[in-house]
Order: C-alpha cells, then structure tokens, then sequence
C-alpha cells in the first residue's frame, strides 16, 4: 500500500493532508516564536461560526512546499459517532469508515477492493476526526473539533475578504502540536452571513491556509499547506458511504448484525444469468420444510430432455422422489 494513502497515514507533516483537519489536540505551549509574530487573541469581529454536527465536504489539499496534490471527500455524523473518507491521491483511490461505536477503522482499495480493519482507538489515523473516550466508551470530536476551530485554540478575527469570489471572515490562530513539534499560523476563511451558497449554507468554510515550522532532530523546516472547501452542507445525501461497497470482504470484521433465520416456508422469484453463454432465464421456487417439498417453475436455459417448453419441478424429500412435468 502507499505510504501516502490513508491506511498508511502518520505524523508526517510533509506529506499528510489531514494537518489541518486532523490536528490533534496538543498544548498551548511552547511554540516557535518566530512563526506566529504579534498574534494577539482578541474578543473583535464577528461571532464564530458554530458548525453542524452532521456535515460532508469536498477539500483540495494543496501542499505547496511539495508541489503535492490531493482530493478528499469527508462526510461526518456526530450524532451516530462515525464518519467516512474518500481519497484520490497519486492516481490511487482508498476510502475509510470510522466506526467509534465498534471501534474499527476500515479501509478500503478501490481498485483492488482490498480491505483492512484495525483497531481505531490504536490506529493514528483516529485523529482524523479526533478520539475522546467518556465513561468507557469512544467518541467522535464535534464537528468544531474534527475541523479545529474554536476548539482548544483561539481565533483572532482579522477582517473580511474575497476568495474564490466568495465574500469570507478571516479568523486566525496560532496552533503547536507538541507531537512532532511544530508550530504553524493557521489561516480560516468563512463566507460570510449574507453570502449563500450553492449548498444554502451560510458562514460556510472556504479555505485554510497553513504556513509553519516543525522541527525533526534539531533541524526546522518550513511548510505551507492550502486547503480548499467546496460542497459544505450540513446533511449526508448517501448514508451508504457508512457501509463497505458492493463485491468487498473485510477479514476481521466485527459481526454488527445476525444472519436472518429463514422461515419454514417461502417463495420466490429469481433471475438466472449465464455469461459464458449469453443466456438469462428466471425461476420460481417454492420450499415448505414442514411437508419436505420444494418445487421449481422455468423454462429450460438450451438443451434439454423434455424440450424447451416451461418445466415444473417438483422434489418430495419425505419419498426421496424427484417428479418433473411440463
């Protein structure tokens, strides 16, 4: 697997979308003083933007200091403690569903449809979305906290501005993460309150941008990373995006749901396709397991003894006796 792909994903800011929006929860101290200049927290400007708690998104992850670009798609739900990601990276796609409830994170290989399922409370990928635990149990971040605003950090408004044509606050803060040091100012972009999007959400994301220091054996380095938000709408269109794709197995899943037990009897109606030959035919069948008597209804697909007209099959377990007519 890659090691930029999201199975694969670690602390390496160089080369890690989810800086921004996977920021985890690290002190207020010790920062570079050389990266956030006369960053002074005031109470001016507008009020905060108070996100939804169930929200999905487009970003366009820009790591500029990499020439280096990536595509997510995000769709959160609070409320049911789970979220799912789409990544198309490197001409590869992978998705992950995170599951705080079982406590798996599942990953999946879209063209090979691979799958992987560890454990999210170990895996460092649950900072994704951030992981708390409260009277035993896991939980998703708000939704403020899986994006990093108005968290643990505090936001200086600094004006109003156009991006993308967009009308948008400006709100900045200056953020340390203490686990692989580094210190960067980060920039929010909000539209603001009487702008509408297509999505008609207002003080929607734009943008963040990211510019800061880490630093790694006594060495900085600089980094800027652009973020960029489309498609912001505080409901989910496809609850599906929380369930594996059609034609996957996932090894060592944990077992959410029990198999149905069938009922003594039943009927149907099914479609028979055969490929190598380019044949469809359809069947009926009839199954009462306290008589011990199945029966089927077709017309023959080629071949056959008694001809090609439509058959009754008719299987009587109590006499082992197998009775055909057409």
């Amino acid at each position: 697997m890659e090691a930029n792909s999201i199975s694969a994903l670690g602390p390496d800011i160089e080369w890690k979308c989810i800086l921004l929006i996977a920021l985890t929860a690290g002190t207020l101290a010790q920062k570079d003083t050389n990266v956030c200049v006369d960053f002074k927290p005031t109470q001016n400007g507008p009020k905060k933007p108070v996100l939804p708690t169930v929200y999905s998104v487009a970003v366009e992850c820009n790591i500029l200091n990499k020439n280096f670009t990536t595509n997510y798609h995000e769709w959160f739900d609070y409320n049911n403690s789970r979220a799912a990601v789409d990544e198309h990276d490197s001409g590869a796609r992978e998705s992950a569903i995170y599951n705080f409830i079982t406590n798996e994170l599942i990953t999946v290989d879209r063209k090979t449809k691979k799958c992987n399922v560890d454990s999210l409370s170990t895996d460092p990928n649950r900072q994704l979305f951030g992981y708390a635990t409260s009277d035993g149990k896991a939980h998703i971040y708000t939704a403020g906290g899986a994006l990093d605003f108005g968290r643990n950090f505090s936001e200086q408004w600094i004006n109003q501005t156009t991006i993308r044509g967009i009308q948008c606050n400006l709100w900045r803060s200056c953020v340390y993460w203490d686990s692989i040091n580094a210190t960067m100012v980060v920039d929010w972009y909000f539209s603001v309150s009487s702008w509408m999007t297509s999505t008609m959400m207002n003080n929607a994301p734009v943008r963040a941008h990211v510019k800061g220091r880490v630093w790694q054996f006594g060495t900085p380095r600089d980094f800027e990373h652009i973020y960029e938000f489309t498609e912001f709408r505080n409901s989910i269109d496809r609850l599906t995006v929380f369930e594996t794709r059609e034609g996957v197995f996932c090894p060592g899943r944990k077992l959410t749901k029990p198999l149905p037990i069938p009922a003594d009897y039943f009927h149907f109606q099914s479609e028979i396709i055969q490929s190598d030959v380019n044949l469809i035919g359809h069947i009926k069948e009839y199954f009462d397991k306290n008589t011990s008597l199945v029966r089927y209804d077709y017309t023959p697909m080629g071949p056959n003894t008694y001809g090609p007209d439509p058959q009754i099959q008719v299987h009587d377990f109590n006499t082992v006796i197998g009775l055909e007519h057409w």
